[in-house]
């Protein structure tokens, strides 16, 4: 089996890990490694950027990522996907991760991840003991205390910190398998994590996602909506955030939170689901979009997470407009 971790390097997106095998491939010392995921994170910040309208980043804490590297290292030899042999090299794990794509890369990360770092695994399955399958933990981005936080998890009995468990968070997001916002109950900020997948003590399928947990196998299989609860969660909840005003502006992210949570779905499932009734003719109402700046300040990850999608020209899709034909 495995060897399982606790603790879970603090890296946010795959992609960071994928930056770094590919290095490791080209042969890269630890000072290109460490350029290349620098150059990544930066990337990162210019799109949040260009999305609020604030121009490109040209911070300096940008410019390093040693903290990034040795995380990103950590996590790909505990993974079994590099290995330090006078070198870091690739393991054949890590060559077949790597030059596999799509959702084949995804779901054997997901697999690999979740059987690792017990902590993730142990995540899903506290939200599969929930009444309503949603976990409703503090917000604490701002703030130096998480003692409430800390705490909230301990009433779950979740045995992690709020770095570890954010990291999870992100991962899991990314990856399609759980979802989450931010909300404000009695004036303080919590955030809300939810599952977008079943996850049954049945027995996998090959190519889905698996797992084990305190000795119970557990399979993953992602949420798919049907076409005409998507248009009609989509609809329904368009009219509500516009008042019942058609064609009137609002925010993609902002409706994509509430569809999603409403569907259980990821925000991709949403995003191909926009662009499907953009594209075609008999779709039962039109969807226009339009450029503009996200109106709201988050923390790093979150600010990622509620970027919308391109157009085809690059500029982000920030409002949608629909109306029933």
């Amino acid at each position: 089996m495995d060897r399982q971790y606790s603790r879970v390097p603090r890296v946010t997106r795959l992609e960071y890990l994928i930056d770094l095998l590919k290095g490791v491939e080209k042969g890269y010392d630890r000072q290109r490694l460490e350029q290349v995921l620098s150059e990544r994170k930066t990337w990162f910040e210019a799109q949040k950027y260009q999305a609020l309208g604030r121009g490109r980043p040209f911070m300096k804490a940008l410019r390093g990522a040693r903290n990034l590297l040795a995380d990103s290292i950590k996590m790909a030899t505990q993974m079994g996907y590099a290995e330090y042999n006078s070198v870091l090299r690739l393991t054949e794990e890590g060559q077949r991760f790597l030059f596999s794509d799509g959702e084949e890369q995804n779901n054997s990360f997901a697999s690999k991840f979740l059987n690792i770092y017990y902590v993730a695994s142990e995540l899903l399955v506290v939200l599969l003991r929930q009444p309503d399958e949603e976990l409703e933990v503090p917000d604490t981005s701002h703030l130096e205390d998480t003692s409430a936080f800390q705490e909230t998890l301990t009433q779950h009995r979740i045995k992690t910190d709020v770095f570890t468990f954010k990291t999870i968070r992100d991962i899991l997001s990314q990856l399609g398998i759980v979802n989450w916002f931010k909300l404000r109950r009695d004036g303080f900020p919590y955030m809300k994590v939810y599952p977008t997948s079943f996850i049954t003590d049945n027995r996998a399928k090959p190519g889905t996602i698996s797992f084990t947990y305190l000795d119970t196998n557990y399979c993953i299989e992602k949420r798919r909506a049907d076409q005409e609860s998507l248009t009609k969660a989509i609809w329904t909840e368009y009219m509500a955030v516009t008042k019942d005003i058609p064609l009137r502006p609002a925010f993609y992210s902002n409706l994509r939170e509430r569809v999603c949570y409403k569907l259980r779905i990821s925000d991709k499932e949403f995003d191909s689901s926009i662009r499907m009734l953009m594209n075609i003719s008999n779709a039962p109402f039109r969807v226009i979009w339009s450029s503009g700046t996200l109106p709201y300040s988050r923390d790093s990850a979150g600010l990622i997470k509620s970027l919308p999608p391109k157009s085809e020209q690059g500029q982000y899709m920030i409002y949608l407009k629909i109306a029933k034909r």
